[in-house]
Order: C-alpha cells, then structure tokens, then sequence
C-alpha cells in the first residue's frame, strides 16, 4: 500500500531561487552592514524552474497498526508503569510536560507514564534519529522537523507507524482536533498519518502601533493600502516591512502568506507532488513577492537581514512591521518596556480581488510512532492525553505556541494571543508546504 510523497523542495532551490526573486535593484541602499553580494536576479519563472528541480519522489510503505492492540478499548486496559522514551530537540517544553503528565489518570485510570523525554543538540539530531533507526534502537515517539527529519523519508523505509487505521475506530480522538491541523498531518486525504500534531502555530504581520499613528497609517486592509502605507512609514525615516530573508525560512514564510491567497489549490497539490512548482499560479505568486519589495514594502536591505536583525529592527522601532509568527509571545521578557502594549497583529492583506487572506502556520511540536517500538499502545495512550485533554493543551500558551483543540478566546484578554487563537481554524489550512519550502 503506498502514498505519494509529499513534495518536499530541495532548500538550496526554492528559497535561493526566492531569495533572488526578491534581490532587486532597490537593495542597493542597504540597512545592515556588510551586505552579501549577490548574483543578478533570475526572473520569476527562472526561479520557479530552479525550484522544479528538487529531488524526485519517493513512494512510501503505509505500516498500519495492529488494530488488536492499537484501540481505543486496549488503551483504555492499559495499566501499571510503562516506560516510554520520547527523544526532541527542545528542552524549554520538558517542564511544562511533565508536570501535567501525571494528569493522564483523568483519561486512563490505571495507566503510568514513566517518561524519558531526551533532548538532543540540534545540530545532532537527524544524524542521531538516523542512526537510533538503523541500529533498531529508536524512541518510542519520534520529534519530526521536516527540514531534517522528514516524515517521508521514514516513511518510506517503513520505520513510522500509520495511525490512520486507529483513528478510524477513535472518532473522539480524531473529531476533537481542529480539523485544519489534523488534515496538515494526513496523506491521500486521510488515508494515512505517520505523525500527529501537539501544538501548531501561525504566521501573521506584527505592527507598532505609536509609528502607525504617526505616519497616519490604518490597517491595510488591500495590497494597495499596503504599499500607500509603506511610502507613509518611509517619509518617517522607518522601515515598512522586516522579515528575515538571510535564515531563509521566514522568506520561506513570506511566500506561502501569498501564496495561500494567489494558488492556495496549487500551493497543496504542488506540495504533494501532483502539480509543478513552476505552474503559472505559483510563478505569479513569485512575482508578487518580488512586487513587494519593488514598490518598497519590504525593508531596505532585505536579503541580508536575519531572523535576530528583525527582532533588534522592531525593538528599536526602527520598523513598524514584522512578518513573524506567534512563537515571539514566548519572549516578551526581551522586549523593551512598553513596546508590547502598543503592538498589534494583523493577517497580511488582501493581495486581489477575489483571494483570502490566510495566516500561515506549522505545527511546532509533531511526532511519530516508531513501527517497532514495544510501547506503541502506552506512547499513543499519552500523546492522546496530550493532544485532547485541556489542561495539557495549555501549557503551550506560554510558549508563544497554539492548542490543537478548539479554543474558547472569550476569556483571553490578551489581544495579541486572542487574534493568534481566533486564527487557528482558517490559519492553519497551509500545513507542511512551509516545510517543503525549507527542506
């Protein structure tokens, strides 16, 4: 049984080829200091057909369950200790996990967790999941990243487990999910799922509003009023628009914002492998990019501003907006006083007539069961208890990261966190083309 492979483009492709889409004449008068040299900017289609390029597809082997032993009744018999390794990269959630794990009993009386979560240096991690794999040592649950450890690619050796067929028989599992964050993680339109999300995130445009006031500049609501806005904030000595091209991934960003709106049908089939990343929809999706910064929306110097020159550019109110996604709520203790209190967020404005605009998003933690793991039943019993219980799904707030299950905002007062959860059933609907366009 097999699926096709979801698309995943080589990185030095699509986002080199996005970033000279975007590397026009008007860089000339850079901010950060020094600047890359780069090459001559290839046309839009240029750069669609460099990212056509990518490695060609491969046809995974679907592994399905035991269904005996992976069911809702056999997880519900659970009981006594079980041990179950969990191996990630990100050590700042181990704290908030373990201390609403031992609130499993809520959903599984009987059932202990005795969890081991190692994580891993990042720059180890792939190499080290590789190798766990070969040697048939691997965690119980797996932490994927697609731009290193990719769905797919284990996939296709067979090494994760389809849960498709369980959640066939866990309807309450699988209709307690918002249904965009759960389609992201499906193949073939559910016909299989080798991972499962725990939280998600989403990409909208962060603003000041003091300089927004100064300027005379509302919230566009039209790509019109955008590039009116912008030529108001630059008669201010500011910045319009940051986002870190230099990291690559929050151009990456950038691109699927217009592209959910300009091809969002082409978006996903060109993901999955069953449309042309140089299909005129997505070309035209380039170009507006490029229009972006050719009528001074994005910030001067834009291919050499990374990640961490956005956040120093917008502390210092040297830039009024910032493509970013709701992760930054997590560092709100780095921001200067008051600089949050007149901050705002909105979804990046209508392109053209006839599109929606979308806030973009990825999951931030997602896992998959190791087909030969001897605790798939006690691992899916807490992942489950994870993704579903409430309590559990709270703790990604703080992270600046957003539930999977539906979430009433009529008691969030934050303003910022309310937008980011009033966003989770329409924002969410891009899924792992954020992760083709890394990979």
């Amino acid at each position: 049984m097999s699926v096709s492979r979801l698309y995943r483009m080589n990185r030095r492709h699509f986002l080199g080829a996005l970033v000279g889409v975007c590397a026009g004449s008007a860089l000339a008068a850079c901010t950060p200091a020094p600047q890359p040299t780069t090459a001559p900017p290839p046309t839009a289609g240029q750069a669609a057909q460099a990212a056509a390029t990518a490695a060609p597809a491969v046809e995974p082997t679907a592994v399905p369950g035991e269904t005996g032993v992976l069911s809702p009744q056999a997880l519900q018999n659970l009981s006594g200790k079980h041990k179950v390794t969990w191996w990630s990269w990100t050590p700042q959630k181990n704290d908030s996990i373990m201390r609403v794990l031992p609130g499993i009993s809520r959903m599984y009386p009987n059932l202990e967790i005795n969890l081991e979560r190692r994580n891993v240096e990042w720059a180890q991690y792939p190499q080290l999941v590789k190798t766990s794999l070969a040697a048939g040592n691997a965690p119980d649950i797996i932490d994927i990243y697609e731009a290193a450890v990719s769905t797919m690619d284990l996939a296709a050796a067979g090494q994760l487990l389809d849960l498709a067929p369980y959640l066939e028989l866990d309807s309450e599992w699988k209709n307690g999910l918002i249904p965009s964050a759960l389609k992201s993680d499906s193949w073939n339109g559910g016909t299989h799922y080798f991972t499962l999300p725990l939280s998600v995130n989403n990409v909208m445009v962060w603003y000041n509003k003091r300089l927004f006031e100064k300027a005379g500049v509302q919230v566009p609501k039209t790509l019109d009023e955008m590039k009116d806005a912008a030529k108001k904030l630059r008669a201010q000595g500011v910045q319009p628009l940051v986002f870190g091209v230099r990291d690559q991934w929050q151009a990456g960003d950038m691109f699927l914002t217009i592209a959910a709106q300009v091809a969002p049908d082409k978006l996903r089939t060109a993901d999955m492998r069953q449309a042309k990343w140089n299909d005129a929809a997505l070309v035209e999706a380039m170009s507006v990019f490029k229009d972006l910064q050719d009528s001074g929306i994005l910030a001067d110097g834009i291919t050499g501003i990374s990640s961490g020159d956005v956040m120093n550019l917008f502390y210092a109110e040297n830039a009024a907006m910032m493509l970013n996604g709701s992760w930054v709520l997590s560092s709100l203790d780095q921001w200067p006083e008051g600089l949050y209190e007149r901050t705002g967020v909105f979804v990046f404005p209508k392109i053209k007539e006839g599109a929606t605009p979308v806030a973009v998003g990825d999951y931030s933690q997602n896992g998959g069961l190791w087909v030969d793991s001897k605790e798939q039943a006690a691992a899916l019993a807490m992942y489950r208890f994870l993704s579903l219980d409430r309590e559990a799904q709270s703790i990604w707030l703080p992270l600046g990261e957003m539930p999977i299950i539906p979430w009433d905002t009529s008691n969030v007062e934050d303003p910022v966190l309310k937008t980011a959860l009033g966003r989770l059933e329409t924002g969410w609907q891009q899924g792992r083309a954020r992760a083709a366009a890394a990979r």
